[in-house]
């Protein structure tokens, strides 16, 4: 990177992630302006990270709205950047699981740094189940409200047990004269 703009849809492109919170460094990666020329434009147009008060940056986002190349290799880059933490995030786990296994069959670590350890392995499982939820926005989903079904429990009659045995014994083409295979049917209802 050479520090110079390239073309004014970097730029915009750099206020619009700036506006939606991406960090320096990400905006930097993403439209190959230098960090330093970066904060230099931020600074001139009044664009702290997050909130944007310029008409022009305005401006800017409808016009890339309407460059339907430009919102497309957005979302591919947004893509391709989760895609990214999700295999940082099975790393993780993966080593996370190796770790504490060795750790667990290493008896000559104190019990002290042991605890201290497992704390740590567990702040990170809940860090890579955190970025999990971000990423697919799991906690945004629509929480199905289907009724539950109602569940009726009551005492069987005998004539309700006689009905059953015998609806078993149509079904299965026995007999239900015959009183000996009465006996050796075992009829089960939940």
């Amino acid at each position: 990177m050479n520090g110079k703009v390239k073309t004014t849809d970097q730029l915009k492109l750099a206020f619009i992630q700036r506006d939606a919170g991406y960090s320096l460094s990400s905006i930097a990666s993403n439209t190959g302006i230098s960090p330093r020329t970066l904060s230099r434009h931020f600074k001139r147009l009044g664009t702290p990270k997050g909130e944007l008060t310029s008409q022009v940056l305005n401006d800017a986002r409808e016009q890339l709205l309407n460059d339907g190349s430009l919102v497309s290799d957005i979302k591919h880059q947004i893509a391709a950047a989760q895609l990214d933490s999700l295999s940082h995030v099975a790393e993780l786990r993966s080593a996370i699981a190796i770790t504490l296994d060795d750790l667990m069959q290493d008896k000559t670590i104190s019990p002290m740094y042991r605890s201290r350890a497992i704390a740590a392995l567990a702040t990170s499982i809940n860090l890579t189940e955190t970025t999990i939820r971000k990423i697919l926005q799991i906690d945004k989903q629509p929480i199905e409200e289907s009724q539950l079904p109602t569940l009726y429990i009551s005492k069987l009659t005998q004539g309700d047990i006689d009905k059953i045995r015998k609806d078993q014994f149509e079904l299965n083409r026995l007999d239900f004269s015959d009183d000996n295979h009465q006996e050796d049917v075992v009829v089960e209802h939940y």
